[in-house]
């Protein structure tokens, strides 16, 4: 359950259909989240405009606040003629809460994922591994489980602090000329960090008819193919490329896979070249099934911006 704070902590639940950045009003693109350090807390996030002290419950961070521009839900609030959000068959139901990790190695590269196209929602969209936080979990815990079960790398008690990164707002479709929002998500993205021992190999790109996995001490890969076509590293350089239309791509080399599925190499609209990605396939933003192939989520690409300069 997510919640808006106010100033004198009465708590309101946020709904589905709600633009929520609306709703809270962050000071410029800043808010405080509230995260419940126990798992079994009803309320697992809660959202502020104003500052907040951590307790034993709840953990409190000023992180970077998001949504898509324009919010499809915004835009359905301030219009009269647009069509209507599908109807709750009973009372209105919460906005779903979502962890994200960027999983990042000694060298600052950051482990990317690509949604198959039979994905309902942003397929062939690059994103880090992430999903709904179930009953009897934490944001933490919920981004590790994730993780693990989308690429197999098993992260408890070997990585470093998970720290929250950015928060965002995703509505899918991003857009009302593709159709109203069928989902609604406050999508918490999370950073962790390996220690110069758990980096991992970078194999050669490999099918699903081989072995998708590959490992090197406590670390393996097990990428499952429902949720994962092709999976890569990405260097801090690469992704300024894939960020920034203006950057050179021709400066930084192209970006090794270390995972293609047995669809995606025999189907990939933006075909690899001996195991390998180019970094501008990466630009652009994917916001429908017609719109840029292959490139990041707006998400992603906001949270990789807020963890580049959180490095500065």
């Amino acid at each position: 359950m997510i919640v808006a704070q106010s100033i004198d902590g009465r708590t309101t639940l946020l709904v589905f259909g709600q633009c929520i950045y609306e709703t809270v009003r962050p000071e410029g693109s800043w808010l405080w989240v509230g995260v419940a350090t126990r798992a079994d807390d009803e309320i697992k996030l809660a959202l502020s405009a104003s500052s907040r002290e951590s307790t034993t419950d709840v953990s409190w961070f000023r992180v970077p606040y998001s949504h898509d521009q324009p919010c499809p839900a915004a835009m359905l609030a301030k219009s009269t003629t647009s069509q209507p959000l599908p109807p709750c068959p009973m009372a209105p139901r919460p906005v779903s809460l979502a962890a994200a990790l960027l999983i990042e190695n000694s060298k600052g590269e950051i482990l990317l994922t690509r949604r198959p196209a039979t994905m309902r929602t942003f397929p062939l969209s690059w994103v880090v591994p992430g999903g709904s936080v179930e009953p009897g979990e934490t944001l933490f815990s919920a981004a590790l489980r994730e993780a693990q079960e989308e690429t197999g790398l098993d992260l408890r008690g070997i990585a470093g602090p998970i720290e929250v990164v950015a928060i965002w707002e995703s509505s899918y479709p991003t857009r009302l000329e593709v159709g109203p929002p069928r989902r609604q998500h406050l999508v918490v993205y999370l950073r962790v960090r390996l220690g110069d021992g758990d980096v991992l190999p970078v194999p050669q790109c490999h099918t699903s008819l081989s072995l998708p996995s590959a490992s090197q001490g406590r670390l393996q890969y097990r990428f499952q193919e429902a949720e994962v076509d092709l999976a890569c590293w990405v260097t801090p350089a690469q992704l300024l490329v894939a960020l920034d239309p203006d950057a050179d791509p021709t400066q930084v080399p192209p970006v090794p896979l270390v995972y293609c599925s047995r669809v995606a190499e025999s189907s990939d609209p933006n075909p690899t070249t001996d195991g390998a990605i180019q970094a501008k396939s990466l630009r652009g933003v994917r916001w429908s099934r017609a719109s840029e192939p292959g490139a990041l989520s707006e998400g992603t690409r906001y949270a990789i911006q807020a963890a580049l300069t959180m490095h500065q």
